[in-house]
């Protein structure tokens, strides 16, 4: 057979023969680990005195007119700020069942709560 032709095998590897194995894990160090700032933000939380100094820091900052640091606290204290959203319009169902009919409700739903979310 000629070099210059293409055969049809499948070769492992892919083309360059460097990609994915049969039988070889494509990560094989697994997960990567949590970085050193994260061990010290963890060890700060777990520690209640210090936990406490940083909550007095970022009320000081919040009293000096940091509004970053306000709505951070804020969104962290009682989550995002829930907003109302009104649904209008026509969508036919008639074919559905209840079932179907409610999961199509609800997919329009998420999509509009998503769309505020955004915007």
């Amino acid at each position: 057979m000629d070099s210059n032709v293409a055969s049809n095998a499948k070769t492992t590897g892919g083309i360059t023969g460097k990609g994915f194995q049969p039988g070889k894990s494509g990560n094989p160090n697994g997960r990567r680990k949590k970085s050193l700032f994260y061990d010290l933000m963890d060890e700060a939380f777990d520690d209640p005195v210090r936990a406490k100094q940083m909550a007095e820091k970022v009320i000081s900052k919040i009293l000096d007119g940091d509004v970053v640091a306000l709505k951070e606290a804020w969104a962290r204290r009682d989550g995002p700020i829930k907003q109302e959203v009104e649904l209008s319009g026509s969508v036919d169902t008639s074919g559905l069942t209840p079932e179907e009919r409610q999961a199509k409700i609800e997919a329009l739903k998420a999509k509009s709560i998503k769309r505020a979310q955004q915007s």
